[in-house]
């Protein structure tokens, strides 16, 4: 896998194709045409098993404890360039 199989694959993320689904089976085809999607499935695979054993144990939060969600970082009228740049800074 090269740093453009991995380019374009990033580019097919950023342009709204997903490749999350664990249970789906990679289709030969689509891993022909994007080398780089076989490792990331096996990398986020590895990712989701890590973060939902560490949930399991964790102790419950009760809605009391629990701290109030983040201020509103974005504004109806924001351009996706705006929200990618506030998201990134907070």
């Amino acid at each position: 896998v090269t740093d453009e199989d991995l380019d374009e694959l990033k580019a097919c993320i950023e342009l709204g194709f997903g490749f999350d689904s664990p249970e789906v089976a990679v289709d030969q085809r689509l891993s022909d045409t994007l080398p780089a999607l076989e490792l990331y499935c096996a990398v986020n695979k590895q990712y989701n098993d890590i973060i939902s054993k560490s949930a399991r144990s964790l102790p419950a939060v009760s809605d009391c404890d629990s701290s109030p969600p983040p201020a509103n970082i974005f504004c109806s009228g924001d351009s996706p360039q705006v929200m990618k740049t506030r998201l990134r800074r907070w």
